[in-house]
């Protein structure tokens, strides 16, 4: 199997950042998801519940299930809050953790990184000019 994405291995601010960047972007995700399937348990329980709710002498049955449909909705909200603030603290490590990778790896590693290019490239048309130098007739 062939890695079709290469990461970034040469720093670990380089890591930190993306890692960082993959947690945050997961949040995002799992916030969407946890919403929608939060809304669409509470849009089919409130059909059944107003259906159970409109009948006029409703059997023990019915009633227990209606308080079953307001439990399961209850439920449902309140572990939706504590996920929320779950992901919205993880999602906060994953921007500090990304913001320090990327801030520590702009201002340290790169710039040497630049200067050992330059360094490089002078070094090459030096030797460029030496040689053309050296074989140029005379």
């Amino acid at each position: 199997m062939e890695n079709k994405i290469p990461l970034p291995t040469d720093s670990i601010y380089k890591f930190y950042a993306l890692f960082g960047l993959l947690v945050f972007v997961f949040c995002v995700g799992a916030t969407i998801y946890i919403s929608r399937s939060t809304n669409d348990l509470i849009f089919t329980s409130s059909i059944e519940y107003e259906t159970l709710k409109a009948i006029e002498k409703p059997t023990t049955v019915e009633v227990a299930k209606r308080e079953g449909i307001e439990k399961r909705v209850e439920v449902a909200l309140a572990d939706k809050t504590f996920f929320l603030r779950a992901l919205g603290v993880i999602a906060a490590l994953g921007m500090l953790t990304m913001a320090y990778g990327f801030l520590k790896w702009h201002r340290e590693i790169q710039p040497i990184q630049d200067e050992t290019a330059r360094l490089q490239l002078a070094k090459l048309r030096h030797e460029v000019r030496a040689l053309s130098e050296n074989n140029s007739p005379e």
